[in-house]
């Protein structure tokens, strides 16, 4: 029998690996997100030989995490980054799995071949554990993510993929004041940043907002009087409560980090972008695990909430069923703090691009 395209490779003789999101709009047109960045790989013996041969002018060098390099070139009038990852690193892995026949770039770099869906795929999937341009980057993935066939993507492809997942995950850890969830509640909410600028009792903003009588959370506790939740009891959970759940804690995260410290100081605020921030948290820095990747994979889903969080606060704010924290809201050093925790929230979310 013939071998067929996927199953015919050559010796690679390409340089640079086109990737990002200028790879996706190769592949799909104009489907795709517009884009005018260039963002390439390389192996780092083969990137000088690549660019004595194009002409190209480097223009700068910066250090990354984990042993990783990235240079701005000019070339052809186009500026172009070229990431160089740490010899054995998920950038080579990925490298060595397009020796497929591949698909050539257009443009500065004609000799760059372009990822397949399938690497794009799990290297887009890797950029959500990280904040930065977060909105874009989980668009992206889950463009992707409806395109392609996950039964046929090679095992060297999925090994690439978990390796830089590993990568990531560890140059990009959860919230430090997130801790251990095996102590009573009371400590747990001490304990998180949040407790700087609380004005309502955690839990009464879930109770304020869940689907039925009680929080979904309140399922996964083997013990009520501890923080700690299950992932055995999350698995047993139907696809649809586990949505809710995290909406349930988008929703309260919403309230407590960006809608009533807005209020407090009588600055505009927008639920939609609130939501967007804290489900953003929840993805990246906030939380891990289980949790946390099941709201990445699930996104299109999540986001779509069907709950007037805010209004369902107000109510219950009116009708005396949320306890006010113990602070001073009058007090001038809380303001302050409240003011200058607004101040990082919209930093954050202008970096993660949160239109």
């Amino acid at each position: 029998m013939p071998a067929t395209v996927a199953q015919v490779r050559i010796p690679r003789i390409h340089a640079l690996l086109l990737v990002g999101a200028r790879a996706v709009q190769h592949r799909f047109g104009t489907e795709a997100r517009s884009t005018t960045h260039w963002d390439l790989w390389a192996r780092r013996d083969e990137l000088d030989r690549w660019r004595v041969d194009s002409g190209a002018v480097l223009l700068g060098r910066e250090e990354l995490p984990g042993g990783r390099t990235r240079s701005r070139y000019l070339l052809a009038g186009e500026s172009l980054l070229i990431d160089v990852g740490p010899a054995g690193g998920s950038e080579e892995a990925f490298i060595d799995t397009e020796s497929v026949v591949p698909a050539f770039a257009s443009g500065p770099c004609p000799s760059a071949a372009v990822a397949s869906p399938a690497s794009l795929a799990l290297i887009k999937r890797s950029h959500l554990y990280d904040p930065a341009d977060w909105h874009k980057h989980i668009v992206d993935y889950h463009f992707l993510r409806s395109r392609i066939d996950h039964a046929s993507i090679a095992p060297e492809q999925r090994a690439a993929g978990e390796q830089r997942l590993a990568e990531w995950r560890s140059q990009h850890p959860e919230d430090r004041g997130s801790g251990s969830m095996r102590i009573p509640n009371a400590e747990f909410f001490a304990n998180t940043r949040a407790a700087l600028i609380r004005a309502y009792q955690h839990d009464d903003l879930h109770r304020a907002t869940c689907y039925g009588e009680r929080p979904l959370y309140q399922q996964l506790k083997d013990d009520p009087e501890l923080a700690y939740v299950s992932g055995r009891r999350f698995e047993a959970m139907s696809h649809l409560e586990r949505v809710q759940l995290v909406r349930e804690e988008t929703y309260a995260i919403a309230l407590e980090r960006v809608v009533i410290p807005s209020i407090e100081l009588g600055r505009p605020w927008d639920a939609e972008r609130a939501f967007q921030h804290a489900l953003r948290r929840i993805c990246t820095n906030l939380t891990t695990g289980w949790f946390r990747d099941f709201a990445i994979e699930n996104y299109p889903e999540v986001c779509r909430y069907d709950t007037d969080f805010v209004g369902r606060f107000l109510d219950a704010l009116a009708r005396g069923k949320v306890t006010r924290a113990p602070v001073l809201p009058a007090a001038r050093p809380w303001r302050e703090r409240l003011a200058t925790h607004l101040d990082e929230i919209s930093g954050l979310d202008a970096r993660a691009a949160l239109g």
